[in-house]
């Protein structure tokens, strides 16, 4: 009895002692999957093989996996997505690693940990190709491929043998080798034939058919992805649909993955386009896809990458190098592959005698891999819109020119421009406001040919330069409207319009000061301290656009659903306080040349000044709040906006400039007494320290006795 509960207690304390290593020791990772077809499940082989691993060194880690798939789960891949979504920002605790889509690295890569720094030499073996494409999130390296796979062309040996036809290597041949077996087959009265499947389904899979496809239409092998708005994109479109409307139907073109499958499960097919990795009918062999020419392909690559969750305990983390060594090791993938027909983003792999004697490694180097473009912003929308405006023309006859427009439209920034490859808008604007600048410089020289700025005696002409120049360079706003928008060019409109408003409204303030009926000291200061005057309003300019670069512009691009991207300036929260207060700094000089103004108008002497002079403020004022109006509310169309800037700005510029004018000019006109037109004219060249070539001392004392005796003035 004695040495029967001893016996037992041993085995009681082996059995404890297992336990505490299992269960207190060991540190368990969880990890979740999804896998869509048998054929690509590959995570069993890893996590199995690598608990084995772990237990026969003595490693205390075990990985538990959520594996979900179609027979245990109702969820598809969109919905796995959202799952990860959901782990990532509010169950993140739950898993440690995630097999996810390589397409959303970007979408989960900021979730993510670095892995350069964790598994270096592994690394090494991938090709760069491949993780450059797929793995990376800004600088950081957030995912491994675990597996890839590819679109193939299946095709059915017998058939074309039994019609002496070769294996097309260009989609020209496919479409010539298509028609002549489908005449003959329907000739023995077999209309049920599929000659070609397309495989262009309302979904991520005809995206990809449709991306690699543009692939296989560029010049040459190494040749970069074709423009899109190019003649090789264009007949990449019109060959498909010419295949789909005389080999096929829109229907087939548009069938899932199951009919693909159901296809290649019977003989009745001539091509078939599916995923490598899927077993078939014997009659079936399969190929890289053909291209525009003999040697040119493409292959949109698929698969599942590997991240770790970048919230995972600090104790595990200590422990991620053995696990990621084994799981990303390129033993590891070369027993994935040899078990499953899929591509191993290790390229040497393939180079393997031991590989090659198992799988068909040619077909595995000939592929000319494209990567989908999953670095946009919200791919998923992206990608959708990109196949519907194709699906808009393979079948519901939409424009093929309209079609490629409107997936260009969907990434490009758009930009006025001087060009006319898209509109003539900044062509005219430009070419407006040469002739507006053209009219003022020739009606400036035309005042000193006819010597008109003699008599000038409305504001000094000092003032009338700068208001000239200030109306000037607020059309030169306009110019800096086309074009890229950059953060530089952001501030120099903010400061030329900014300063604009000075050169132009202080003059006017100016003559209202000077011509106040009041005696107040400072107006008089400022009557004879002019420049002063100017230089105080240019430093707050100077001041509240220096302010700006605390808090500087950002460039950001608007994204205008089914309409044209385009860019704008914004600021931040302190930018905006800044430029609301140098508008509201701007809105007090206006109420103070208003002010001003009602208390002048009393004056029958200025009245017709005054109106004048209050249709300019008024223009203005009616200018900046259009101006505000249009920076508020949003206007999503580039064109609209910039047509809208530049009338309000050239409205303003030029109807200043023509009533300063105007008012100088007329003045001189309607007064026939030039005695007095001179006496004022010395007024104003003595104020700007300009002599006066007299040809006695006589007529310089009557000079200054007439400055000193405003009864004698008209204006000044």
């Amino acid at each position: 009895m004695f040495k029967i509960s001893k016996k037992y207690n041993i085995w009681l304390l082996i059995l404890l002692y297992n336990l505490y290593i299992y269960v207190v020791k060991t540190i368990t990772f969880n990890a979740i999957a999804y896998s869509y077809s048998e054929e690509t499940e590959v995570y069993s082989i890893l996590i199995n093989g690598f608990n084995k691993y772990s237990r026969q060194n003595n490693l205390d880690i075990d990985i538990h996996l959520n594996l979900l798939t179609i027979y245990n789960s109702s969820n598809e891949i969109k919905d796995y997505r959202s799952t990860l979504d959901f782990i990532l920002q509010k169950d993140y605790e739950r898993y440690d690693f995630i097999f996810y889509d390589l397409i959303y690295s970007s979408r989960f890569g900021s979730n993510l940990l670095d892995l350069k720094n964790i598994i270096p030499e592994e690394i090494k073996e991938y090709n760069p190709i491949f993780i450059n494409s797929t793995g990376y999130y800004k600088d950081k390296l957030v995912g491994l491929p675990i597996f890839l796979d590819f679109f193939v062309l299946y095709y059915n040996e017998p058939l074309l043998n039994k019609y002496n036809q070769k294996v097309p290597k260009t989609w020209n041949e496919l479409y010539d080798t298509g028609k002549y077996i489908m005449e003959k087959e329907r000739k023995k009265n077999n209309n049920n034939i599929i000659i070609y499947n397309g495989f262009f389904p309302d979904e991520e899979n005809g995206f990809c058919s449709l991306y690699e496809h543009i692939y296989s239409y560029r010049e040459f092998v190494n040749s970069t992805f074709p423009d899109l708005n190019s003649l090789s994109t264009e007949n990449a479109f019109k060959i498909i649909k010419k295949i789909k409307d005389d080999l096929s139907s829109d229907e087939i073109f548009q069938m899932k993955a199951n009919f693909a499958m159901d296809c290649l499960d019977k003989e009745n097919s001539l091509f078939i386009k599916f995923v490598n990795a899927k077993k078939t009918n014997s009659v079936y062999k399969k190929t890289i896809l053909p291209g525009v020419q003999e040697g040119i392909s493409g292959a949109t690559i698929i698969g599942y990458n590997i991240g770790v969750i970048k919230y995972i305990k600090e104790e595990k983390k200590n422990k991620l190098k053995s696990v990621l060594s084994y799981l990303c090791s390129k033993s590891m993938q070369r027993t994935i592959i040899m078990e499953k027909p899929i591509l191993s983003a290790i390229s040497s792999l393939y180079g393997e005698e031991e590989v090659c004697q198992k799988i068909d490694c040619e077909i595995y180097k000939n592929i000319q891999p494209v990567f989908r473009p999953t670095s946009i912003v919200d791919y998923d929308n992206y990608s959708n819109k990109y196949l519907n405006y194709f699906n808009g023309y393979l079948f519901k006859n939409d424009s093929l020119h309209d079609s490629i427009r409107n997936i260009i439209d969907l990434t490009k920034i758009h930009s006025i421009s001087i060009g006319t490859s898209e509109n003539i808008v900044g062509l005219f604007t430009a070419i407006s406001i040469f002739l507006i600048l053209a009219c003022i410089i020739v009606s400036f020289f035309f005042l000193l040919y006819k010597g008109f700025l003699d008599y000038f005696i409305f504001i000094p002409i000092d003032f009338w330069i700068m208001s000239m120049v200030g109306s000037v360079s607020f059309l030169s706003v306009c110019f800096l409207e086309m074009g890229t928008v950059t953060v530089l060019k952001c501030h120099f409109i903010q400061f030329i319009m900014s300063g604009s408003f000075t050169l132009t409204v202080v003059p006017i303030l100016y003559k209202l000061i000077i011509d106040y009926p009041k005696e107040i000291k400072l107006f008089e200061w400022i009557s004879s301290n002019r420049y002063y005057f100017l230089l105080f309003f240019s430093m707050f300019d100077i001041l509240f656009n220096l302010l700006t670069i605390i808090s500087p512009f950002k460039v950001i691009d608007k994204i205008i659903p089914d309409g044209q991207n385009y860019q704008v300036c914004s600021f931040s929260v302190l930018g905006n306080i800044i430029l609301w207060t140098l508008l509201l700094y701007k809105l007090l000089i206006i109420i103070g040349c208003l002010c001003i103004m009602i208390v002048e108008w009393k004056s029958n002497e200025i009245k017709y000044e005054l109106n004048i002079l209050f249709t300019i403020i008024f223009i203005f004022s009616f200018s900046l709040i259009l101006l505000l109006i249009i920076y508020i509310f949003e206007i999503n169309n580039y064109i609209y906006i910039f047509i809208l800037k530049s009338t309000i700005i050239v409205i303003f510029s030029v109807s200043n400039y023509a009533f300063i004018f105007y008012l100088g000019i007329n003045m001189e006109v309607c007064d026939k007494n030039w005695s007095k037109r001179t006496i004022n004219v010395n007024k104003v060249k003595y104020n700007i320290d300009i002599s006066i070539n007299t040809s006695s001392v006589t007529n310089r004392e009557e000079d200054f006795t007439n400055f000193n005796n405003p009864s004698n003035t008209t204006g000044y």
